[in-house]
């Protein structure tokens, strides 16, 4: 006898940066395929990040060139 554990996830995050439009396109092509929803935490491009994005998303021990 098998004992198969169904496990699901509570969320999936993509980060994804604002110019790369054929990745979010397929990064979304691939959540429908299999059933999924995801959030885009992260579209912007570096230019965009200011202090506030940056403590929302990141660890406090992120530094910018």
């Amino acid at each position: 006898m098998t004992n198969k554990t169904t496990r699901t996830l509570d969320s999936v995050y993509v980060m994804n940066v604002k110019s790369f439009t054929e990745r979010r396109t397929f990064m979304e092509s691939q959540l429908t395929k299999f059933g999924m929803q995801a959030e885009f935490v992260l579209n912007y491009d570096v230019d965009d990040l200011n202090d506030s994005i940056i403590s929302q998303y990141f660890a406090n021990t992120l530094s910018m060139p």
